[in-house]
């Protein structure tokens, strides 16, 4: 079965594992290997002191193998606690240069009057106006709620955004005030059918296109369309997961129609003039799934329409590509 692959390449891998398990194993065993020995030689006086001489080596034995693995346990934990992902400021070296400066943000709205949600709004105008710097979750939340503004978006769980400048684009960090686990905060048909899942920590890379032309074959027939889209802004998810699981029955009813996704990248771009973004990323099968979202509309487009089926498929392609990440199935 094919595995689906998350790229890990632009910042670095900070989700480093180690293998404390056979270290352990390796110590305990050389721990037991020169520990235990067998009593000496030399004939006993008598039977009694025979065999308290034996209990007496069985017991430092044992005492001596308790001691290794508490020193083996202790040194396993502080070697695995050093590499796991944090959200605190420890992890900031591994992501921001230290010496690069980040510049506190205005909170703007976007001037574009097709954008319904302040929190899409605000983040669209950030891209679109190509603006560095760092928005706290205070900030975020004081602008929407001052201005009496409602967003269906979990914005309060944010406790920071930056925008970092690179050579070929920039680079995004989110950092959440814990794992993101909610009720998707949209409709498909009927009601809202999936849990969000996400990591407090997400690092994507940006690229932008003033437009971008692409073509797809249409129907039966294999005659070739063009969609042109503009103000394409491409997103990699370099660190950090994002999940989109589908409830298991409504899974089962639809199939491949509506189901499970682990995200690698999102775009966001015009199309006829309106807002458009795409999810990108695979099943648990490795097969390509894409969500399709109207930001004048504030709403998941579903079904998608052809044209933007083919759109997320060269999307993902595209965005594999920049990762420098080569997915040989689930086109």
């Amino acid at each position: 079965m094919p595995v689906c692959l998350r790229p890990e390449v632009a910042l670095g891998d900070p989700w480093q594992r180690l293998d404390s398990s056979s270290d352990c194993m390796t110590k305990l065993n050389t721990a037991h290997a020169v520990d235990i020995q067998l009593p000496g030689t030399a004939t006993p006086h008598s039977m009694a002191e025979s065999t308290l001489m034996r209990l007496m080596t069985i017991l430092q034995c044992h005492a001596r193998a308790l001691l290794a693995c508490a020193a083996c346990a202790l040194e396993c934990g502080a070697s695995s606690a050093s590499v796991l992902p944090t959200t605190n400021e420890k992890d900031r070296p591994a992501l921001m240069d230290e010496n690069q400066r980040c510049e506190p943000l205005s909170v703007r709205l976007s001037s574009a009057e097709n954008v319904q949600d302040p929190v899409f709004s605000i983040l669209i105008h950030l891209i679109e106006s190509n603006r560095f710097g760092c928005l706290s979750g205070s900030q975020l939340m004081s602008a929407i709620e001052s201005h009496r503004l409602r967003s269906r978006l979990p914005y309060r769980r944010l406790r920071e955004l930056h925008r970092l400048p690179e050579t070929d684009g920039a680079r995004i960090i989110a950092r959440f005030n814990g794992s993101l686990d909610l009720r998707m905060p949209y409709r498909i048909l009927w009601y809202r059918p999936a849990r969000l899942r996400a990591d407090p920590l997400l690092c994507l890379r940006e690229w932008s296109y003033p437009h971008l032309r692409m073509t797809f074959k249409k129907g039966s027939k294999a005659t070739m369309e063009k969609i042109n889209i503009q103000d394409v802004h491409v997103f990699g998810l370099s660190h950090g997961s994002v999940e989109a699981d589908i409830d298991a029955w409504l899974d089962r009813l639809l199939g491949a129609a509506l189901d499970d996704m682990t995200v690698v990248g999102f775009a966001v771009f015009r199309h006829h003039n309106v807002w458009t973004g795409l999810a990108v990323g695979y099943n648990q099968a490795g097969a390509g799934r894409s969500g399709l979202f109207d930001f004048a509309r504030d709403a998941v487009v579903y079904p998608m329409p052809d044209r933007m089926r083919a759109a997320a498929r060269q999307m993902r392609l595209q965005i594999e590509t920049l990762m420098g990440v080569d997915h040989v199935f689930g086109r």
